[in-house]
């Protein structure tokens, strides 16, 4: 095991009482809604659910997690943050939901992107289950024989026009199907749910460097971040699978042994399957987010560290922009002698800034590519996609 990483895994049992503490007012948050949602299922248990308003009822749930998550997130990191000053005395309860208040203002409010991730993983969930249904489904029929001459009448009915006789004899045999069904979503959640934590994890590394970019906007902000993960993918992805697999572990495990305990222990075949799978998924969820909470200091700890080396990659990017930004004004516009000294004013300027950063990260003892240290996001990008080509 490497030096660093006994020395986070040391600091991360030292604080343990502390990370039980925060992470559990975080779980509190996380319950409390679902309850909520919880009394607004059972309120509407009579109204019967479709596959689409399943979908729309699970996306609003969503939306309202992330939106009171995030917050909390940012709260959870920076509360973790002060135990390593002389102030961790005050860190508690109170000053998580104190400090929270925070991550709904700017710099802070929506540096997690979680809102259009969560659209992005419901249209992924969507095209998986339907890829994975009929996988299933054509498995499953090939296996039952009784699913197999179902399917044979359908079709028959099918042929013949007759729509209504076929669609009432799927209604009455829906239970056949419900294993089916149960598996296409279940892989579509897998699949979908690894690529929303692994985007909301690595973009918890943006409370630690926003503070450093004051002259960007947001959407600037967001660009450069998420542009400069990809230039350096391979130094940003090392630290972070590090240090975020035991929250991935501990999510899938809690999450695969609650969806699975829930449909075989409770196989509730007389329930609308829709509701069911709905119910079944956010408890699933819920549960996975709570456990997994308590090893979200072990990457906090990692990016505490890894964030002024981060900020000095995000830099190099940030000044090769704007260097070869200087460098086509000054060849396309046809300017006065005084406007081409401020240019050249800006590009000497540039020239110091990468000297500079070079020389932080030697400090650092970061290996630097001098082959990509002074190439823009274009370049870097057409690197990229040679390699990939070769390849």
């Amino acid at each position: 095991m490497k030096e660093k990483t006994k020395l986070i895994l040391k600091d991360y049992k030292s604080k343990l009482s502390y990370t039980f503490l925060l992470s559990g007012g975080v779980s509190l948050i996380i319950l409390i809604i679902f309850v909520l949602s919880g009394f607004f299922f059972y309120l509407t248990k009579d109204t019967g659910y479709s596959d689409v308003f399943s979908i729309l009822i699970l996306a609003l749930f969503l939306s309202i997690i992330v939106g009171l998550f995030s917050p909390f997130i940012y709260s959870y990191y920076a509360n973790y943050v002060v135990l390593s000053t002389e102030d961790k005395e005050k860190v508690g309860m109170k000053s998580l939901f104190k400090t929270a208040s925070f991550g709904f203002k700017p710099p802070y409010k929506g540096l997690l992107s979680s809102f259009v991730n969560l659209l992005f993983a419901i249209l992924g969930y969507l095209i998986l289950s339907s890829i994975f249904r009929t996988v299933f489904f054509s498995i499953y029929a090939s296996l039952n024989q009784e699913v197999n001459e179902l399917f044979n009448q359908v079709y028959g009915l099918m042929a013949t026009n007759q729509l209504d006789q076929a669609l009432e004899i799927l209604e009455k045999a829906e239970d056949l199907f419900y294993l089916p069904e149960m598996l296409s979503s279940f892989f579509a959640l897998l699949v979908v749910l690894f690529f929303y934590f692994k985007t909301l994890l690595l973009n918890i590394l943006k409370y630690s460097v926003v503070g450093m970019f004051p002259q960007l906007n947001k959407r600037g902000f967001n660009q450069l971040f998420k542009f400069t993960c990809r230039a350096y993918r391979k130094e940003v992805n090392k630290g972070f699978y590090t240090y975020s697999w035991p929250i991935f572990v501990s999510f899938f495990v809690v999450f695969i042994a609650t969806y699975l305990g829930l449909f075989f222990g409770f196989n509730l075949s007389h329930v609308n399957s829709f509701a069911f799978l709905l119910f079944i998924s956010l408890t699933s969820i819920v549960f996975g987010l709570i456990v997994s909470l308590i090893f979200y200091p072990i990457l906090f700890l990692h990016y505490m560290n890894f964030y002024q080396v981060f900020s000095l990659y995000m830099r190099t990017i940030f000044a090769n922009t704007v260097k070869q930004n200087a460098e086509r004004a000054l060849i396309r516009m046809k300017m006065s002698e005084s406007n081409e000294v401020d240019y050249e004013d800006i590009l000497k300027k540039i020239d110091e800034e990468q000297e500079k950063i070079k020389s932080e990260l030697n400090e650092m003892n970061v290996k630097v590519d001098e082959s990509d240290f002074y190439k823009t996001e274009e370049e870097i990008e057409k690197k990229k996609e040679d390699e990939e080509n070769k390849e």
